[in-house]
């Protein structure tokens, strides 16, 4: 026999935000939103590498920068 917690079986029913972004959601995720999101750091993580150069080998850390501010953004913008 499997036991489930509360938490995976929510986590199945997408009624808990993934482990990264804890905190930022309280309502389910619905895929448009998620890949608004997406999206949205995409092209701040673009403008990020534009802003130096396209240097070679950043590319995560422009990513992780982006998805930062874009968290940022949507935080203070569901207060």
């Amino acid at each position: 026999m499997t036991t489930v917690s509360a938490e995976q079986s929510d986590a199945e029913e997408g009624t808990v935000a993934p482990s990264s972004h804890a905190g930022l959601r309280s309502e389910p995720a619905d895929q448009e939103s998620l890949a608004q999101r997406h999206m949205m750091i995409a092209e701040t993580a673009f403008f990020i590498a534009e802003a130096r150069g396209f240097a070679a080998n950043q590319e995560l850390s422009d990513w992780l920068t982006a998805e930062r501010e874009i968290d940022q953004r949507l935080q203070y913008a569901n207060r």
